[in-house]
């Protein structure tokens, strides 16, 4: 007869062998992400960031409406939004933090949407809200346009919630932060305890975030580079108007100064002709040729100084 404990090892052994076989799961990670983000619409590419960078179920996803979240996008210049919820599931507190991402292609179904200011933002028959299983209809879609049958065929939209999850340890947070990120039912002892959501935010924008960053980010930078770039070039444009303005008026006061100088000339030109002519007519008449006293009086010369200067010779 068998001892008991050969039976204990050999199971033991079995399941260790069973477990090296099986394979992990691997969720999604920030690269693959990106490939299915570019072939997504604004309205998918919003329901897929709700899951990777909020953790949020299909069912959490499809439960948002617009006054919900109350966001003026034409006013809001917030790059980072906080939403106080709490899961459907679970009923327990849970802060969704919008980022630059969401918020770039959340803006886009918002106009695309003709700007709603109520009802669900993840719309499906007849004014109803979606159906979860269509978000995974159509992530499982696009995962295969991106990334082959292979892996593709794998992935779920709930995966996005665990790939969230991970990058949430990968940034060596507290599990209170964790729970709270991830909607979790906190330990009893801290579960009575309100949380600081500016420090939660801070932590999810410093240390989280960045190793979840998308498309939308980058896009939002190359948009304020073109901003800067067009507010340098309308500075450029002022200036040389500016430039162009002076020089206008510098060209008005040359062309002045020319005309007065053109007009000097012409009338030393014409003194001189006249003196010219005055002389040759006093040579041919001979009137040079006689004492001066001849041609000009004595009192025709004091005449002359009393009109002009009076008492003031």
């Amino acid at each position: 007869m068998l001892d008991r404990s050969f039976w204990a090892k050999s199971n033991k052994s079995s399941s260790d062998i069973a477990q090296a076989l099986e394979s992990t799961k691997r969720y999604p990670d920030n690269d693959e992400l990106r490939l299915i983000i570019e072939l997504a619409d604004n309205q998918q590419a919003s329901a897929i960031l709700f899951g990777y960078q909020c953790g949020l179920t299909p069912s959490d996803v499809v439960s948002l409406t617009w006054d919900r979240l109350n966001i003026d996008f034409e006013q809001e210049k917030r790059e980072f939004i906080h939403v106080e919820a709490v899961r459907d599931k679970t009923g327990v507190d849970h802060v969704i933090i919008l980022n630059p991402d969401i918020l770039h292609f959340l803006k886009a179904h918002w106009l695309a949407s003709e700007k709603p200011s109520t009802g669900w933002i993840f719309e499906g028959y007849k004014g109803t809200a979606m159906n979860p299983r269509n978000l995974n209809h159509f992530f499982k879609e696009l995962s295969v346009k991106a990334l082959g049958e292979h892996r593709g065929g794998e992935l779920m939209f709930k995966d996005l919630r665990d790939s969230f999850n991970e990058v949430i340890l990968d940034s060596e947070v507290n599990e209170e932060i964790k729970d709270i990120l991830m909607g979790h039912a906190r330990a009893s002892a801290k579960g009575n305890y309100s949380f600081i959501t500016a420090s939660i935010m801070r932590i999810y924008r410093e240390q989280i975030f960045p190793k979840l960053a998308i498309n939308g980010w980058a896009l939002k930078g190359k948009a304020s580079e073109v901003d800067t770039l067009k507010k340098a070039v309308d500075e450029l444009k002022n200036a040389l108007a500016h430039v162009e303005s002076e020089n206008s008026a510098y060209k008005t006061r040359v062309d002045a100064l020319q005309d007065s100088i053109n007009n000097a000339v012409w009338e030393f030109r014409r003194m001189e002709a006249l003196h010219s002519v005055q002389m040759g007519k006093l040579f041919e008449k001979g009137y040079l040729d006689m004492p001066i006293d001849k041609i000009v009086s004595i009192e025709e010369v004091e005449e002359y100084l009393e009109e002009k200067y009076g008492d003031n010779r």
